[in-house]
């Protein structure tokens, strides 16, 4: 998955780590500048489904096992997280116009064996 920043000059991009594990869906966010350059890790653990905030200052991001939604600034730093949805898995991440909630879809994983 692809996020392009509200300016249009950075862009989010969910990817395995290099030596990642051949089955292992693990994937960290990385941000770019949309003009090329240096890719910079922005997610120290599991992130998916990237979505920046309107005013392009943090990234909303499926989290952990994808029962979470974290945001994180758009520099790095710590995750926080936003709430968590045991037994789900979420996806379709998107911040409200101005910026107050984030809205998502999520449906039921089937229990583990």
């Amino acid at each position: 998955m692809v996020a392009v920043s509200p300016d249009r000059r950075q862009i989010v991009i969910e990817a395995s780590p290099s030596g990642a594990r051949a089955g292992n869906p693990c994937c960290l966010l990385f941000v770019l500048p949309a003009a090329g350059g240096r890719t910079r890790r922005l997610t120290p653990n599991a992130a998916q489904q990237p979505a920046w905030s309107p005013d392009g200052q943090l990234i909303a991001f499926v989290g952990g096992t994808g029962d979470t939604i974290e945001t994180i600034p758009r520099d790095g730093g710590a995750a926080t997280r936003l709430a968590r949805f045991p037994g789900t898995q979420i996806c379709s991440l998107s911040w409200s116009p101005i910026g107050k909630q984030v809205a998502f879809t999520a449906s039921t994983k089937p229990p583990e064996d």
